[in-house]
């Protein structure tokens, strides 16, 4: 950062803190609850059954927010050169390729033991994306278990380690994980070859749960998103065990190819042959953004404030209502949106306000966007919101707020921090740098070189499950969110 560009922000710090907190623009108000929790009320109403997208309730979701902006008097933004009339102008659509993985499966056959077991995805494992459909029948080798190798490559594989692992499996299967390599076998020998022209799929056991299995093991989803098309199908697939099935596996299939052979990388799986079925389909589903800008007395210069607007659906009788996740940003972009349109005070530059589609499914919405360009030209911040109702159950004063940077603005991270120190109750804010992550919708702006601030206020039980719902917010603290949010866009206007 340029020295004269931290001598402004700590100028501007220190006007701020020499007037107790008074802004230019005080006549904009910040939400109060009534402003804002309506909106998260009917977006997470069990009507709209989880605003999965290309679903019903995505689609009045998205009506909702832009019969919400016309109201409000917002422009509307449009990329497309033919315009429609009313709320639709406030849609920037876009195409997605709605992904089902029918009926796929993996068969494990025993003819020593005459054992038979069917694993169905997103149930018993999850896989690494792919689309075409698959037939694949052949022989597994399995690879070292709890190989230190796999994981610290500083680490060396010793026979003391190896006679560890052996007296695990053996004694109470503590098994952190091992590899199933299965390699086709074109000429149905009784011997499975290890050619690695012929290695078609690895499957990943454990007896540990990882970062996100809960997302894909308590779903019955077998459906994904694609921006385009996917990447044409890997040539060896990988898929990836829930806890449950990797133990019945390891118990049913693997006992006796444990036994003896150790200083081996790779052992048969002795009279075990595997085969993995799958169909799929692609469906075009179309997807909207919703964008309503205030114009500025500067309309060369643009401040965007986003939040996703979709969420899970539902499965079966069970509505992932994501009352947090993300009605509560969404709620937030708007009422935002409301206080300084009905202000009177013509701002700066740009307020664009952004509820994006398709995040849950891989960023699609804000990535979409990001990849048209921008307009009228490079914004000079990007605003996030995502999930910012709840705590973490371990933050019982409901103080902590996540806000997330880049590590080249540290400014931001200077005026995030004296701004808050001039709430009426200060948060304990959690700093830190997205650089290298691309958890929501920041990530398609960081892609692009532009300046983020992230507001995320705390992970909880409730998360991706049907618990997440209206009664559960925390309007208090996702006032005082919002407040600092205001404060914010109000400090980088200014200059």
């Amino acid at each position: 950062m340029h020295r004269s560009v931290l001598i402004f922000w700590l100028s501007f710090l220190f006007l701020l803190q020499s007037v107790k907190g008074q802004h230019p623009y005080d006549s904009i108000r910040n939400p109060e609850a009534t402003d804002f929790a309506p909106i998260v009320q009917f977006l997470s109403s069990p009507e709209l059954e989880g605003r999965m997208t290309g679903e019903k309730g995505n689609k009045i979701a998205a009506l909702y927010i832009a019969s919400t902006m016309e109201q409000l008097g917002l422009k509307p933004f449009i990329w497309s050169a033919v315009r429609s009339t009313g709320v639709y102008d406030y849609f920037q659509e876009f195409r997605v390729d709605k992904i089902n993985r029918q009926n796929t499966y993996i068969v494990f056959m025993s003819s020593n033991k005459a054992a038979r077991d069917t694993f169905k995805i997103n149930k018993d494992f999850f896989a690494v994306p792919f689309y075409n459909d698959i037939e694949i029948t052949g022989k597994p080798y399995v690879s070292f278990i709890n190989a230190p190798h796999l994981l610290n490559d500083s680490l060396k594989l010793t026979d003391q380690t190896i006679s560890d692992a052996e007296m695990g499996m053996q004694k109470d299967k503590n098994i952190r994980f091992a590899s199933i390599e299965v390699f086709s076998d074109p000429n149905g020998s009784d011997k499975p070859t290890v050619d690695p022209e012929q290695l078609k799929a690895v499957m990943m056991i454990r007896t540990e749960e990882w970062q996100g299995d809960e997302w894909y093991m308590t779903r019955e989803y077998e459906t994904e998103f694609y921006q385009g098309l996917p990447d044409p199908d890997p040539l060896v697939k990988t898929f990836y065990f829930s806890k449950e099935a990797s133990q019945k596996i390891i118990d049913q299939y693997m006992d006796d190819s444990f036994r003896g052979e150790y200083k081996q990388l790779k052992l048969p799986i002795k009279d075990l042959q595997i085969f993995i079925h799958g169909d799929t389909i692609a469906e075009a589903v179309k997807a909207r953004n919703v964008i309503g800008v205030l114009e500025g007395k500067d309309t060369t210069r643009t401040l965007i404030i986003g939040a996703h607007y979709d969420h899970l659906g539902k499965e079966g009788d069970l509505i992932y209502c994501g009352a947090d996740d993300n009605a509560s940003g969404v709620a937030g972009v708007l009422s935002l949106a409301k206080m300084w349109e009905q202000s009177n005070e013509k701002p700066p530059v740009n307020l664009m306000f952004a509820c994006w589609a398709g995040e849950e499914t891989g960023k699609l919405g804000s990535g979409y966007f990001a990849e048209q360009g921008f307009y009228p030209d490079n914004p000079f911040l990007y605003i996030n919101m995502d999930m910012i109702s709840r705590s973490d159950p371990l933050d019982t004063l409901t103080e902590i707020l996540s806000i997330g940077y880049q590590a080249k603005d540290r400014h931001l991270k200077v005026l995030c921090s004296g701004l808050n120190d001039q709430l009426p109750r200060p948060f304990k804010l959690d700093l830190w740098e997205v650089d290298g992550h691309s958890g929501s919708d920041y990530a398609p702006f960081v892609s692009k070189g532009i300046p983020v601030l992230s507001f995320f206020s705390g992970f909880h039980p409730d998360y991706h499950t049907p618990r997440d719902t209206f009664e559960r917010i925390d309007t208090e603290k996702m006032q005082r969110i919002l407040h600092l949010v205001n404060d914010i866009i109000k400090g980088v206007i200014i200059n």
